[in-house]
């Protein structure tokens, strides 16, 4: 069985957008753009990530700077497929496409988001130019990806302190990457 008639017509399927063992692709739910994930059954890794980001955008349904949920799918009756989330779209670029340096607005931007993500106890992002989209206008800077992050207890509070420490290292090196690619 298809995707498409997996999901029935309230999603209209457009091009595979990510070459990943996951599936991703631009789709148009209720008339507007949207990212559309769906994991492969047999694919434990893709799996642990899907409900890593699953939970991570559930505990972040009101955070700005981030993508958001929109809907989850439960493909578990397939052959092939068990779950789809659907996420919003950002019209823009990610950095790995942008052609110039990171704005200093947008920057601030993003340290407040990972800020706020860490104060969630979300940390271990991937912070990396394919995962951070800037809004063609170039007033918003987004994360889209939260597949290898995590959520720590408060029992984890050494670990959480680790991978936050990396997190804004991470950004350092995303920041000047972007300042010397141009």
């Amino acid at each position: 069985m298809t995707i498409t008639e997996l999901l029935g017509n309230e999603l209209i399927i457009g091009p595979r957008i990510e070459p990943s063992s996951l599936l991703v692709y631009l789709v148009k739910y209720e008339g507007s753009d949207h990212i559309l994930k769906v994991s492969r059954k047999n694919d434990l890794f893709d799996l642990d990530q899907m409900k890593t980001e699953q939970r991570i955008l559930e505990a972040c349904e009101d955070l700005k700077g981030i993508t958001h949920l929109v809907k989850k799918y439960d493909l578990s009756k397939s052959e092939d497929y068990e779950t789809a989330l659907l996420k919003e779209y950002v019209a823009g670029s990610d950095l790995a496409r942008k052609q110039r340096p990171l704005l200093p607005h947008l920057k601030e931007e993003l340290k407040r988001t990972i800020l706020r993500l860490h104060q969630r106890r979300v940390a271990g992002l991937e912070l990396t130019p394919e995962n951070v989209v800037v809004s063609s206008d170039e007033r918003e800077v987004k994360i889209v990806d939260f597949g290898s992050g995590s959520i720590f207890s408060q029992e984890q509070e050494n670990e959480l302190k680790y991978w936050v420490e990396r997190d804004y290292f991470n950004l350092q090196c995303l920041v000047k990457r972007m300042q010397r690619t141009f």
